[in-house]
């Protein structure tokens, strides 16, 4: 399943009027706010782990792509609903 559904089954499309906070420029806001900070870290530990020199990557820098492309995911969801008729919702 993909996690550009979660706007979905967390507010079900069951009638013309689903889209509340799920579908929302705020939580948008904070979706990209999230995917921004995890970039960072992910940045912060690709560069302690070059200056130990290890070349492998480690779990959490597997986890924070992961974590970036499914906030990515969620957000490209966001901007094709709010191209439809009825929009996204502020809040």
């Amino acid at each position: 399943m993909s996690t550009a559904r979660l706007p979905d089954i967390l507010e079900p499309p069951i009638h013309p009027n689903h889209r509340a906070f799920f579908h929302s420029i705020v939580f948008g806001g904070i979706t990209v706010y999230i995917g921004a900070q995890v970039w960072k870290d992910l940045q912060i530990r690709r560069i302690e782990r070059i200056a130990v020199g290890g070349r492998h990557w480690s779990f959490n820098e597997f986890a924070d792509i992961a974590i970036i492309i499914a906030s990515s995911s969620v957000v490209l969801h966001l901007v094709l609903d709010g191209f439809t008729p009825k929009g996204l919702n502020i809040i």
